[in-house]
């Protein structure tokens, strides 16, 4: 009687293992905490970590593969036992990749399962899709054969595609370099990639790759070094220097040579005095006994070059000098190339803006410091004058209107400094006011974008916060459609993400058909216990007894409007537009399964005169080929104009029924244009056309992959109306899950 007991205890314990494992096989792996799940920290493997143990991984790769592959000489017992020592993020990863390879071919993910598993610790998260998307293109063209081949050459892949561990892309770090120059100050530019480092005064373009110095930290350095010179270029005046400045020489390549060399000792001698930390970097790259050895007559321009004063008046005044001279000059290696012809018709046309936007925003100041206009008022002109202490720095100036000095709206002090930049100076005929009854100046006049035909034409105000009030059709709004010759893209992102995809839907279904629980029922499915016993204590004190003393379940009726805003701003270019037109394809896929009804803006513009909105799919309209096709044709185009958008779409939503309608923005950074509306100007007006439309029960959501979005993000849009995807990777999933629990 006392040996069953103790049989059954030992039996117990011995099988306890394999009965675990087989409910692990059948169940499928644990959920891991979420902050795990999105991170993947690399833990040390085994089961004790959350990781599956040999026996588990050699069982879920044997069910992968099959029986036809498997034998006695073909076995996954040596992968199960190196894939054991992963933790359970990363052998999920594997074995799901293993799997969406067993569907193109067994054999392939069984020599995935033998030559892939060093990747796992090569390849990162973020790059991984990309070197199965490798396997495959191997394997379509040569067979298993080309795809094992590629799996034993992993680092020749990883050295061509993303430049080994040392290199910098520029796609990883644009963003920050955009706010490191935006730290240096002056006119907002924008970072884009170039085969060689050049401005065109409202552009930094910067080589994809960063590759020269032994480690990746001086690598982003020398990125960081070039992108500041190039922004000193356009900072301390080098496209100031007349367009046939070099027509005299003749040798103009030797002459743009020199002067280019002579500019950047000049703006490098400016960083070192303005940014020490830069300057640093710069040195270390170009340091003084590079430029030993020279000719008298250049050690002398340089020295004279060097000083932190100097102007691009004396770089083509020591040209003259130095021209004759025959002369080998060190290379360096952020120095870039000079590209005056692309810079002069852009300096030439924004000096024409800028001029007019002086003059209509001086004539707002002058009317609002002598509201009165008499004789005496009328002839009060602006003036700029230098500070007396600060001569050498040509941006220390004070705004005069008559003799008082005045503060100018920041978006009035930016305008100036712009011009400073561009021209050296303010011109006096650049301080004269608009005239009253020429408020849009005829030269802009003509210049205006006339809609083509089919194109809807719209007139917005727009929020002055300097001013606290409105610039009244200020805005002109042009609805224009949007081609895509094919929907190819849109068809390889569903059949690349299809498993995706289908775990979306199956999510969406289930959220359209979630009930909820309505309680204080007269009949129902169960007792409502709160109502049960507050009519008890009715029945004891006497009172009158409430009969509504159940629940019941009710099917959720989903009455919800939600269009969605898209960025199509020149700075979504490459990678970031890919993942966006990603997002909505899957996101349309989605909500296809749920029922909501959606529609699908895209915008952009250039200035307030020509603000473009671009239809992508409309509320009532069928997801379709043609949809599909138009978000295959999404592509970069120019600036960041949100409040009008936002104004227009809200007249759409004020005009729909529903008992829910959302507004939801995604986009890659803040508010901007190149007329001044940027910095503060643009967010305050991105923040009252939100005002105005959750005034109409509208309510808004941003989702942004600007990383400095957390600096605007909450006044614009309040402390929980937004979010900003940290891993950009991500977009295509985490804009369908934000939107499924916004509309909960």
């Amino acid at each position: 009687m006392r040996i069953r007991p103790l049989l059954n205890s030992i039996l117990g314990k011995l099988a306890a293992p394999w009965v675990q494992l087989y409910r692990n096989v059948r169940q499928g792996p644990a959920r891991l905490p979420e902050e795990l799940v999105e991170q993947g920290p690399r833990i040390q493997a085994s089961a004790q970590y959350g990781g599956m143990g040999e026996r588990e991984l050699e069982l879920r790769m044997e069910q992968i593969v099959g029986d036809r592959i498997l034998s006695s000489r073909h076995s996954v017992h040596e992968p199960a036992k190196q894939l054991a020592a992963f933790n359970h993020f990363e052998q999920r990863r594997f074995l799901e990749s293993g799997q969406a390879l067993a569907e193109r071919d067994v054999e392939l993910a069984y020599q995935f399962f033998h030559f892939g598993i060093p990747s796992l610790r090569m390849i990162d998260e973020e790059q991984w899709d990309g070197w199965l998307g490798h396997l495959c293109t191997c394997y379509d063209r040569v067979g298993v054969t080309g795809a094992v081949e590629a799996m034993q050459q992993m680092e020749s892949y990883l050295q061509k595609v993303l430049g080994g561990a040392r290199s910098v892309r520029l796609n990883d770090v644009d963003r920050l370099i955009e706010s490191l120059l935006v730290g240096f100050g002056g006119r907002t530019l924008k970072v884009e990639s170039a085969a060689e480092p050049y401005t065109d005064t409202e552009t930094v373009y910067l080589p994809d790759l960063t590759e020269i110095c032994g480690t990746r930290e001086e690598n982003f350095d020398l990125l960081k070094a070039t992108a500041a010179h190039l922004w000193a270029q356009t900072r301390y005046g080098t496209y100031r220097a007349p367009a046939g400045a070099f027509s005299g020489y003749s040798d103009r390549a030797r002459a743009r040579r020199y002067f280019h060399a002579l500019e950047m000792l000049r703006l490098d001698a400016r960083i070192r005095h303005d940014m020490p930390g830069i300057g640093r970097i710069l040195k270390r790259h170009n340091p003084p006994d590079a430029w030993k050895g020279l000719p008298d007559e250049w050690t002398a321009a340089i020295e004279e070059i060097s000083d932190s004063q100097a102007a691009v008046e004396d770089s083509l005044r020591l040209l003259e000098t130095l021209y004759p001279t025959a002369v080998t000059l060190p290379e360096v290696s952020y120095q870039g190339v000079l590209r005056p012809e692309l810079a002069a018709d852009i300096l030439v046309k924004r000096a024409d803006e800028e001029r007019h936007q002086l003059g209509r925003a001086l004539l707002d100041m002058k009317q609002e410091l002598s509201p009165f206009q008499s004789e005496n008022e009328q002839s009060k002109r602006f003036t700029v004058r230098k500070e007396t202490d600060q001569v050498a720095d040509e941006f220390a100036f004070s705004l005069e209107f008559g003799n008082e000095a005045v503060t100018p709206p920041a978006d009035v002090q930016q305008l100036l400094e712009s011009i400073i930049q561009d021209l050296g100076e303010i011109p006096d005929e650049y301080l004269e006011p608009a005239d009253a009854g020429a408020y849009a100046p005829a030269a802009e006049e003509q210049e205006d974008i006339q809609p083509a035909a089919g194109d809807a034409h719209y007139v917005y105000p727009e929020w002055d916060h300097s001013r606290q009030k409105y610039r009244t059709d200020w805005c002109q709004l042009y609805e224009r459609p949007i081609t895509g010759s094919s929907e190819q893209f849109a068809l390889d992102t569903l059949d690349r993400y299809r498993r995706l995809l289908a775990g979306l839907r199956r999510t969406f279904e289930a959220l359209r058909d979630e009930e909820k629980r309505v309680r204080r029922e007269l009949h129902g499915d169960e007792v409502d216990l709160d109502s049960f016993i507050n009519a008890y204590s009715d029945y004891v004190d006497g009172s009158e007894l409430d009969e509504r003393l159940f629940t019941r379940r009710k099917k959720l009726d989903r009455d919800i409007a939600v269009m969605f805003l898209i960025d199509m701003s020149g700075s979504t270019s490459g990678w970031i537009n890919d993942l966006v037109r990603e997002a909505l394809v899957l996101l349309c896929g989605a909500l296809e399964a749920l029922g909501d009804r959606y529609a699908i803006y895209g915008f952009s513009g250039r200035t307030h005169r020509n603000c473009e909105l671009y239809p992508i799919k409309g509320l009532d309209e069928p997801y379709g080929g043609d949809v599909r096709r138009r978000i295959s044709g999404i592509t970069p185009r120019d600036y960041t104009r949100m409040g009008v958008m936002i104004r227009h779409l809200t007249k759409l939503l004020k005009d729909t029924e529903a008992r829910t309608r959302l507004l939801i923005t995604l986009s890659d950074g803040k508010p901007d244009d190149q007329d001044g509306y940027r910095g503060t100007y643009g967010i305050e007006d991105t923040r009252q056309a939100l005002n105005e439309a959750r005034h109409l029960g509208i309510h808004p959501y941003c989702i942004t992959i600007d990383k400095e979005g957390m600096g605007y993000l909450p006044h614009m849009y309040g402390a929980s109306n937004f979010a900003v995807v940290s891993h950009i990777e991500k977009l295509p999933t985490k804009v369908s899950d934000i939107y499924r629990r916004i509309t909960l």
